[in-house]
């Protein structure tokens, strides 16, 4: 596949070009199989069919007891959370979103889980990292799930970090969950230990993400990746994942003497690799899209300060941009519904700000 790194540079290319390259890498993303599906009934090899029964039974389960407690206004909110999923997935699929080969050396695959996974396991979207090690030049893959959220309610972000899973008597390190139903494509299995980023955009984003959405001749959504709106996206989902690898890895024992505990900071430890450049190749896209302006790498003395200063530039962008929402909001309700003792500001700003909180630092 073309470098699409290369290909979008806002200043070279022109929102036409861009729109075609979208079409063929949504294309050539569909003939490597790259879009994953889930399907509970393939797993027959895997599980007994008294399982896949039990675990269909729990999901209608689930569904009804949403159902009586649904209102319109919680439909709103879940049906942007999925065309947030679905964006998701569309930029890591055919928008190098997790890295690409000149960026990190990944391809990268995903999709939804299964509405098993989804419930019990609170994993929304899965990825598959393929990549080559440094090492011994073999290849490799690593399975990471998200659970995608548009909140911007501190008890919600936080509760998701603190509550990885609804499975009763399932102990896992801090920031990992399951996967029951896992595939890449070909094979189809359970995977034990999945580390989980907990990714998230505000609802005005979403539906500004929306407003530029295409659908193709199949009636499938193409998302507009390259526009200036959609790399900031891009780059809030990264900085969010990389600071929740970081905090995960804080939270390890120092003392790793289980296999478990072993396995998942090798995972953390590749992730923190893998993210750290895709944010980083994120960051330098943003900085040329002509947003912010001021943030340019050559002023900084390192990566690492370049990328704090967008993350600053970014916070202070969505904290304005949820001001005018809210007050617009006001307008219209003359009232604020949230709880007194539940903040509520931007979901990127409070995914970030309960991060530092988790790591015992200040937030602002």
């Amino acid at each position: 596949m073309e470098n699409l790194e290369k290909a979008r540079s806002p200043e070279t290319t022109s929102r036409s070009v861009n729109r075609e390259r979208g079409k063929v890498a949504a294309a050539e993303a569909v003939k490597f199989r790259r879009f994953l599906k889930i399907n509970v009934d393939d797993f027959l090899e895997c599980y007994p069919a008294e399982k896949i029964a039990k675990d269909k039974k729990y999901v209608e389960a689930t569904e009804k007891n949403i159902g009586k407690n649904s209102d319109s206004e919680v439909n709103l909110t879940q049906k942007l959370a999925n065309d947030f999923e679905n964006f998701f997935v569309f930029g890591v699929v055919t928008g190098d979103w997790l890295g690409s080969k000149e960026v990190n050396g990944v391809t990268a695959a995903a999709g939804a889980t299964s509405k098993y996974d989804d419930y019990k396991h609170r994993l929304d979207a899965f990825s598959v990292l393929h990549y080559e090690s440094e090492r011994d030049h073999k290849n490799y893959s690593i399975a990471i799930g998200t659970d995608v959220t548009i909140s911007g309610s501190h008890k919600t972000i936080m509760d998701k970090f603190e509550r990885p899973h609804n499975e009763s008597g399932l102990e896992l390190p801090f920031g990992f969950s399951k996967l029951d139903y896992y595939t890449n494509g070909k094979v189809h299995k359970e995977m034990p230990l999945t580390p989980r980023y907990i990714i998230g955009i505000s609802n005005y984003d979403v539906n500004d993400i929306n407003e530029t959405v295409a659908t193709d001749h199949t009636g499938a959504k193409m998302f507009r990746l390259a526009t200036a709106k959609n790399f900031i996206n891009r780059f809030k989902v990264l900085s969010e994942m990389y600071a929740e690898n970081q905090l995960y890895l804080a939270r390890l024992p120092e003392e790793r003497e289980t296999p478990e505990l072993k396995s998942a900071y090798n995972k953390l430890k590749i992730m923190d690799k893998k993210l750290g450049d895709a944010l980083y190749a994120a960051t330098k896209h943003l900085s040329l899209s002509k947003w912010p302006k001021r943030v340019h790498e050559e002023d900084y003395s390192d990566k690492n300060a370049f990328i704090s200063a967008m993350e600053e530039a970014v916070r202070e962008d969505s904290l304005s941009y949820f001001e005018e929402n809210r007050a617009e909001r006001l307008k219209k309700d003359a009232q604020d519904n949230s709880e007194p003792d539940d903040s509520h500001t931007d979901t990127y700003v409070q995914i970030m700000d309960c991060i530092k909180e988790l790591k015992g630092e200040k937030t602002k």
